[in-house]
């Protein structure tokens, strides 16, 4: 799947605006446009940096579910769930 640049910076949003909400700083979670690209099972990968260097990465390469849901479970996964690093806190989401 290709995504263009206006996509790319709506999923690029939306994971900051989840981690915001996970990490309950915001009461509302977000959601995505109704883009029929969104509702395709793809392959996902969500990669945090901090600062430029690797934070936290966790994805798929098969689709298992569709991008609107894939992407709020690995957003999660790569901030709280990745193996090699701490849960993602309060005080480091403005430097993701």
């Amino acid at each position: 799947m290709i995504l263009d640049h206006h996509v790319k910076q709506e999923l690029l949003r939306t994971v900051r605006s989840y981690l915001s909400y996970k990490l309950g700083i915001s009461d509302t979670k977000p959601v995505l446009s109704e883009n029929p690209l969104y509702n395709q099972k793809t392959g996902i990968f969500v990669t945090l940096h901090k600062n430029q260097d690797l934070r936290g990465c966790i994805g798929h390469i098969i689709g298992h579910l569709p991008l609107k849901e894939a992407l709020f479970e690995m957003a999660e996964a790569a901030a709280f769930s990745d193996p090699r690093f701490p849960p993602l806190s309060r005080n480091e989401l403005q430097d993701i």
